[in-house]
């Protein structure tokens, strides 16, 4: 059935991407303000008639644990046992649940200021604030439908994964946080934000896969400062190493309330051996590296079909974090879905290009209307362990992989000139894809962007 001569999917895809589209009026800001607001009122009323933690896992989806602000704990509580002189990276009998703390060591050196246990509630409520307050920072003026998107992403489960255990990868998103505003100083200075992101690696080791924003930089400078910190955090790598195994052997993982390119075969791997019909593990595997070959050769695809097209791209250097961090821990871990809050940081991009008819639009807007359903799919763990009972993770894992080539395709859709050049993909000397940013590059009228702040627009040097 047609609507006007256009197919029924046309017409939604045309509602929701005009919906977005929308110049705002008012801030919809202030709706994702009331979504929160909302949220944890009722929170706090539900103490009136059950414990808190029951109520936000009951019905909100989220795993509570105990003590509150669990993953602030077992920071202060490696604090604490260093103190007393044990090495908490193999015992730590200060932590709450006696694990062994899965943080690199640089954390243990604020032990010096005297922190433990008693501050975790301090520092994890600070921490959650700052979070927020940069998410609607960074953000910027949005319309209401926007507004309504943030507000569901916002309290999704793996959000509030993060905030109900006073994550530490809510203090590596504030560093990150703090990269993106140094990157917009002068020339000169920029490169103090390249230094941050590798601090950040150093902190928990993903972060570095942000580097990948001196992609902004001139082609001289970009290979300098890209090759000298891959270098440092490499070495940093090669002395610390020991513990770099020890950290990933012990790190707690679970194959429901994560995310990864292998969770998807575990799950399959789990299901089919109850069932008795068990496959080797190394088949498995080979069908995950089977997987990621072929979305790699499928992007590969796209990129040489659409690579003549210009994308209007204000908001590049976020997204190539939230993008690059999202591909490297989908490729090399099996991460808790707190992880997810990364994603944070491509969203901006993202949405302004579900505005456009480009070769990111349709794509952009699948992301978009996608994206809510996968964060409050996986939150909790199946009753029984059948394909009845898990199915929905199967949906959610398959949206994950899309999320995986839509971020692998942006990325290499939007490489500077110099770079496509340098990697051959464009064999058939068509113009290449031109990254605008609309400060500087005349190409384009300096427009006011409607869903993200300026802090986010590159800068081509």
């Amino acid at each position: 059935m047609q609507r006007g001569g256009v197919y029924p999917l046309q017409f939604l895809v045309r509602f929701f991407a005009s919906q977005f589209a929308k110049t705002p009026r008012n801030d919809g800001r202030w709706i994702t303000l009331l979504f929160l607001a909302t949220y944890f009122s009722a929170i706090l009323v539900s103490t009136l008639f059950m414990k808190y933690d029951l109520f936000w896992a009951k019905y909100l989806r989220v795993c509570t644990s105990k003590p509150s602000f669990l993953d602030m704990h077992h920071l202060t509580s490696g604090l604490e046992c260093t103190e007393l002189g044990y090495d908490v990276l193999i015992q730590n009998p200060c932590e709450p649940n006696k694990l062994p703390m899965t943080y690199p060591r640089i954390w243990l050196h604020l032990s010096k200021l005297g922190m433990n246990q008693n501050h975790s509630g301090v520092l994890a409520v600070t921490t959650i604030v700052l979070f927020f307050l940069f998410v609607f920072r960074f953000i910027g003026r949005l319309n209401t439908t926007e507004g309504l998107f943030y507000g569901i992403v916002l309290c999704s489960p793996p959000i509030m994964l993060a905030v109900e255990t006073g994550n530490i990868d809510l203090i590596v998103f504030l560093v990150l946080g703090f990269t993106l505003l140094v990157s917009q100083l002068q020339h000169r200075f920029r490169a103090i934000s390249y230094l941050l992101i590798l601090f950040a690696g150093v902190l928990k080791y993903f972060p570095i896969a942000a580097i990948i924003s001196t992609l902004k930089e001139t082609k001289r400078r970009a290979l300098l400062i890209f090759t000298l910190c891959i270098a440092s955090f490499s070495i940093y790598i090669a002395f610390t190493a020991d513990e770099f195994i020890l950290i990933h052997h012990q790190v707690q993982r679970s194959t429901y309330l994560s995310y990864g390119g292998e969770i998807l075969f575990k799950i399959f791997e789990d299901i089919t051996a109850l069932s008795g019909f068990s496959l080797p593990h190394f088949l498995w595997r080979g069908a995950y590296f089977a997987s990621l070959i072929s979305v790699f050769l499928f992007v590969e695809f796209y990129v040489r079909r659409f690579q003549g097209h210009a994308i209007r791209s204000d908001f590049i250097d976020s997204f190539r974090y939230g993008a690059a961090i999202y591909i490297v821990a989908f490729v090399f871990w099996d991460n808790w879905d707190y992880r997810l809050i990364f994603l944070l940081f491509a969203l901006p991009q993202i949405l302004d290009w579900s505005k456009h008819q480009n070769a990111l639009g349709g794509l952009s807007l699948a992301v978009i209307l996608l994206l809510p359903v996968a964060l409050w799919l996986s939150s909790r763990w199946p009753a029984d362990m059948n394909f009845r009972s898990v199915n929905h993770f199967f949906f959610d894992e398959f949206i994950n992989w899309f999320l995986f080539f839509y971020m692998a395709y942006a990325l290499l859709l939007t490489l500077p000139a110099w770079l496509k050049s340098a990697i051959r993909m464009n064999q058939k000397q068509l113009p290449v894809l031109m990254v605008f940013d609309t400060g500087e590059n005349p190409c384009f009228v300096q427009q006011p962007a409607s869903s993200a702040s300026n802090l986010q627009k590159s800068s081509h040097s």
